[in-house]
């Protein structure tokens, strides 16, 4: 609630005790992100920043966001869609 009222961003870390070191590669995996607000596109940038390291490289990224129930999810996906292509990213 505080980092919404605030209007910032919030990045939580999963398992960080489970982190390859640097001689540690992925050859598969995922980089989820849960995108709730739009925030011009800074979210996107720290996966992206983190898929150039060579341990995360073949990683793929997720994107996930939540919608209410009077949202319309098929047109939320197809914003998401647009606003991926225009960043340049691959994402599922």
């Amino acid at each position: 609630r505080c980092t919404t009222a605030a209007h910032l961003a919030l990045m939580v870390p999963k398992n960080v005790s489970f982190y390859p070191s640097n001689h540690e590669r992925f050859s598969d995996g995922y980089i989820d992100v849960w995108w709730i607000v739009h925030d011009g596109g800074m979210l996107m940038l720290l996966p992206f920043l983190l898929k150039q390291h060579k341990v995360w490289r073949k990683c793929k990224m997720r994107i996930f966001t939540v919608a209410q129930m009077d949202d319309n999810s098929i047109q939320m996906k197809k914003d998401l869609a647009t606003f991926l292509y225009q960043l340049r990213l691959e994402a599922e």
